[in-house]
C-alpha cells in the first residue's frame, strides 16, 4: 500500500484499504491522501531471496486473490478486539510487565 501526501490516521487509528478505496483520495485526519495498492508480486519480490521464489510467489498470489473479494477490510465492528471483548495492551503496559 502506498499512501501519499500529507495524511494521518483517522479517530479510529487505522486506515482500512482495498479494493474499495483503490485510486481514490481518502480523508484522514482531516487530511487528504491517496491511496495506490502496489502490485503482490513487485511488493513481495525483495522476499524471494529468503523464502525461495516459489514461497514469495505464492503469498503475492494470496494477497491478489484476497484483494478480489468485496469486503476484506477489517472494520471495528468485525475486529478481534470488538469480537472478542478485549483492548489491545499498549507498548509501555507489555514492557512494564517484564521490567523494562
Amino acid at each position: 500500500m502506498l499512501i501519499s501526501g500529507r495524511g494521518g490516521l483517522g479517530p479510529s487509528g487505522c486506515v482500512c484499504a482495498g479494493e474499495r478505496t483503490r485510486g481514490r483520495r481518502l480523508g484522514l485526519g482531516g487530511r487528504t491522501v491517496t491511496y495506490e495498492a502496489p502490485d503482490p508480486h513487485a511488493f513481495f519480490a525483495p522476499l524471494a531471496p529468503v523464502m525461495g521464489e516459489q514461497a514469495t510467489a505464492a503469498i503475492a498470489d494470496r494477497y491478489r486473490a484476497v484483494s478480489t473479494q468485496p469486503d476484506h477490510s477489517i472494520t471495528a465492528e468485525r475486529s478481534a478486539q470488538k469480537l472478542l471483548g478485549v483492548t489491545p495492551r499498549t507498548a509501555g503496559q507489555s514492557l512494564a510487565d517484564i521490567d523494562l
